[in-house]
């Protein structure tokens, strides 16, 4: 959090320190639980324009599914980049449907362990580097519903640092 202050407080002064912040907004948003619906699409498009244009559409696709996997409003205008750009390369397999129902009922039924060890078992070994955006969000979100947002907002702050965002 002081690192965050610091970049935002040198960036009333200096061009280069504002973006700078603009390009660590992403992490910031997604790991502080306090800015949960400070999205804006002023920061977003700030966010953006800070990535490089080679990077494509894949950082948006992330960042977007990470906001919506802790609960930001993230809506359909939003997306309409991602849509219209061309397809993503091709994304690791669908994750066990026993491990996804497990989790399911694990969250439903607010069993925060046995919800933990299915979201752990549902991303694998590989996360967060190899995951589908859809297990990401799934494993996050059920998170979120049995107590455990700081764990998330940590497994979504690395995803959006392993990433590149």
């Amino acid at each position: 959090t002081a690192w965050f202050d610091l970049v935002r407080q040198m960036s009333r002064g200096s061009l280069e320190a504002s973006e700078i912040a603009d390009s660590l907004w992403a992490v910031e948003h997604l790991a502080m639980p306090r800015s949960r619906g400070n999205l804006t699409p002023r920061s977003l498009r700030a966010w953006q324009a800070s990535i490089p244009a080679s990077a494509g559409s894949l950082p948006r696709q992330t960042l977007l599914n990470l906001l919506s996997a802790v609960g930001d409003p993230v809506g359909a205008v939003d997306w309409l980049p991602v849509i219209t750009s061309p397809p993503l390369p091709s994304q690791p397999s669908a994750p066990q449907a026993a491990l996804w129902h497990g989790l399911s009922l694990a969250a439903r039924d607010a069993r925060s362990g046995e919800a933990t060890a299915f979201a752990l078992a549902l991303l694998g070994e590989t996360a967060p580097q190899g995951e589908m955006p859809v297990t990401l969000n799934k494993a996050i979100e059920s998170l979120i519903i049995v107590g455990r947002e700081d764990d998330a907002r940590l497994l979504v702050a690395e995803v959006a640092l392993v990433q590149g965002l």
